[in-house]
């Protein structure tokens, strides 16, 4: 089963391979990786709030003492090497082994910065980080140290989940227009992105990408695109334009997440109707997604989808919902709809897990493996 779909793409790259696969790729988020012969692990980088007088910098070279980083960088037991979470992860993807052979995956940075690090409250408000210049600076050497422990290994780049979102909805305020979201770009990353670089969100996606091609030269950049009014109409091609105003064209690939718990988890404990998956459902959500892909002209991947099924009990880590069955049982609609990967994994600590799904993720891997040929 290969990626060509039914409308020809703007872009050939959504009928090639991408990363050397040629098929519908799974990934997950969790402890299992030998387990089945998943194709991607991902994992979140993220911090906590770097403050006013925080200067990662210092960090980063060893200046300040280790106990004063923030975040991933900080994420080990060794406080004289700085960072070595990053090259673990890499290095644990590409010895991973199936059925006692290696077989390596890929890994998967989502990498969610903005919120956590700002302190700032989430929605519209965030996105007045981009524009404090001494935290993008911070921001920005962040990015390029966990692109330099990439360095020459292969890699995938998730950008920031939700903040397009509040992006988008901030633009909307004005011109619905990149330009109208103020960014420090220039000032707080002269060394990449000084001139040519526009002091706005566009100006901040672009350098962004810039670097992965600087630092990490066989990684690949995506930036997430919320599904947030996905049944309304017109929603898609207005993903589309601003995703392309944005930059998004020179990136990789785009990501979307349908739902980041499971459906009953929603229904039970948090009271909220709505959130369970039918094939209707599915196939409107899939609509949305090559819409905007085609538009775009970029793949997308489907991240964080809940591991929920119809064997659980609606108990703790247990809560049934619908997508592992549906996708799938659907593969091939999932692949017309140019998303090019699932990646599995609970978005909270409630949520059916990997290790508590009964198996079903595994199972479905195997033989989602053995129907397609392999690789």
């Amino acid at each position: 089963m290969d990626f060509s779909v039914s409308t020809t793409p703007t872009n050939s790259a959504l009928s090639t391979p991408f990363l050397g696969h040629t098929k519908v790729m799974i990934g997950f988020s969790g402890s299992a990786g030998n387990a089945a012969p998943f194709d991607m692990q991902y994992q979140y980088f993220n911090s906590g709030v770097w403050g006013a007088t925080y200067n990662h910098a210092n960090c980063l070279n060893g200046t300040s003492p280790f106990s004063d980083c923030k975040g991933w960088v900080a994420w080990q037991e060794n406080s004289t090497t700085r960072g070595l979470y990053a090259g673990r992860f890499v290095g644990s993807a590409k010895a991973r082994t199936w059925n006692g052979v290696t077989r390596p995956q890929i890994p998967f940075f989502t990498y969610y910065m903005v919120l956590p690090a700002s302190g700032l409250a989430e929605g519209i408000t965030e996105t007045a980080a981009l524009d404090d210049q001494t935290f993008l600076t911070n921001y920005f050497d962040d990015w390029r140290f966990l692109l330099q422990k990439i360095g020459t290994d292969q890699a995938m780049l998730h950008v920031e989940p939700d903040l397009f979102g509040y992006l988008k909805a901030k633009a909307a305020q004005t011109t619905s227009l990149p330009s109208a979201v103020p960014a420090k770009v220039a000032l707080s990353n002269p060394t990449d992105c000084g001139a040519g670089y526009t002091n706005d969100a566009a100006g901040y996606v672009k350098c962004l990408i810039h670097m992965v091609r600087v630092y990490a030269p066989n990684a690949t950049v995506g930036l997430h695109v919320s599904p947030w009014n996905y049944t309304s109409a017109g929603d898609a091609i207005s993903w589309a334009n601003f995703m392309n105003a944005i930059g998004a064209g020179q990136g990789d690939f785009l990501v979307a997440d349908p739902s980041d718990r499971d459906a009953d988890w929603y229904r039970l404990v948090q009271g909220q109707s709505g959130h369970d998956w039918d094939v209707a459902k599915m196939t409107t959500f899939l609509a949305w997604v090559k819409d905007v892909s085609l538009a775009v002209g970029k793949p997308f991947f489907l991240w964080q989808l809940p591991l929920g099924n119809s064997y659980q009990n609606n108990t703790y880590q247990h809560y049934k919902d619908q997508r592992v069955e549906l996708l799938f049982t659907h593969i091939a609609e999932v692949r017309d709809a140019n998303i090019l990967g699932l990646l599995f994994g609970s978005g909270e600590t409630a949520q059916t897990n990997l290790d508590t799904d009964g198996g079903l993720l595994v199972g479905k891997m195997k033989q989602h493996y053995a129907n397609r040929g392999g690789d």
